[in-house]
């Protein structure tokens, strides 16, 4: 059976009081089991417990005691740890900010080291919740060729757009109205369609269903642009194609290069950003989240009309409210111009 965790209970009721140093904690949270029940080897049962509850997020280090002058330490100990309950209600967090302007200056840099904790763990989660859901979503993505009714359908759209790019001066045909018809001509030549369509390929995630036609053009053009792909790289011979198959030549050049852009199909990790709403997530290095933390920090002492607004955005965004994460982003992209990625 595993062993009883005898000293979290007491741990997390000793850290209500405040931040203590390991020596102070362990002493504090010994002396409140009955002497029945305390440990016989106190630093091991103590260590062990530390790990628990900081494995669970409740617990966590805020700074380092320095040594006594004269003396030498030959290695870190939990001792010389200052520890924290891991805040989460914004009142607390709130309290936790204002003692970074404390008169005594030891005060307030605990706080500002407990906070800057809260900052580092935050921005850390964020950043590999939106890794993962990344990774979810590339481990998704499909790739295959077109059918029968998608070869038709893509067809039938660049007979109706090219149509009304080369007659200009003739009555527009209107996709919703054309579409259907068109596609019944495009069946009839489907060997020719497969050839003349070889460098596209769909691309969708699992899970993802759609019909032919698609029948109104928004639609139409961003299925376009979203999920159809290039199935080479060699851009020159995409272009070839293009000019080609999809009646081109003689087009004026600076026309054939709007078309190559607008209809350009994204790449895998563009698609992906379009889902998901960012760009793929890097992680930062715990000097970028400090250097980011000084920066939020300076910005919101620095704007005196709406500083009582920042902080509580900053407060709530380190809370474990059900939107802060958007509200420490959106913080973050107000400070930084850059939004977390």
């Amino acid at each position: 059976m595993p062993k009883k965790p005898e000293l979290d209970e007491p741990i997390l009721k000793v850290l209500e009081k405040g931040a203590l140093t390991g020596k102070e904690l362990k002493k504090e949270a010994i002396n409140k089991l009955p002497n029945i029940k305390r440990p016989e080897d106190k630093k091991k049962t103590f260590d062990e417990s530390i790990m628990r509850l900081m494995d669970k997020d409740k617990v966590h280090i805020i700074g380092y005691e320095p040594k006594p002058k004269g003396t030498r330490r030959q290695n870190l100990k939990s001792d010389y740890l200052i520890f924290s309950l891991m805040k989460t209600d914004p009142l607390e967090i709130l309290h936790i900010f204002n003692k970074m302007s404390s008169d005594n200056l030891e005060n307030a840099k605990i706080a500002k080291n407990e906070l800057k904790k809260l900052f580092s763990g935050r921005i850390q989660n964020i950043e590999s919740k939106k890794l993962e859901k990344w990774n979810i979503t590339e481990d998704i993505l499909k790739i295959r060729d077109l059918n029968d009714d998608e070869l038709a359908w893509i067809d039938a759209y660049w007979i109706i757009h090219f149509y009304n790019l080369n007659n200009p001066t003739e009555s527009i045909k209107e996709y919703s109205e054309s579409i259907g018809y068109e596609m019944e001509m495009s069946k009839k030549k489907l060997p020719q369609l497969r050839e003349k369509y070889e460098y596209l390929n769909i691309r969708y995630l699992a899970g993802e269903e759609h019909s032919m036609p698609i029948k109104e053009l928004y639609g139409a053009e961003r299925f376009i642009r979203y999920n159809l792909m290039y199935n080479s790289e060699d851009e020159k011979q995409i272009r070839g194609w293009q000019i080609k198959e999809q009646g081109l030549e003689g087009q004026d050049e600076k026309l054939i290069d709007a078309l190559f852009t607008y209809n350009k199909p994204l790449k895998d990790d563009e698609f992906i950003k379009m889902k998901l709403g960012y760009s793929k997530p890097g992680i930062r290095t715990s000097n970028e989240i400090n250097e980011l933390f000084e920066d939020i920090i300076s910005y919101i002492k620095s704007q005196n009309q709406i500083r009582d607004a920042l902080t509580e955005r900053f407060v709530h965004g380190l809370s474990e409210r059900k939107d802060a994460d958007k509200s420490l982003e959106n913080l973050i992209s107000e400070v930084s111009g850059n939004k977390l990625v």
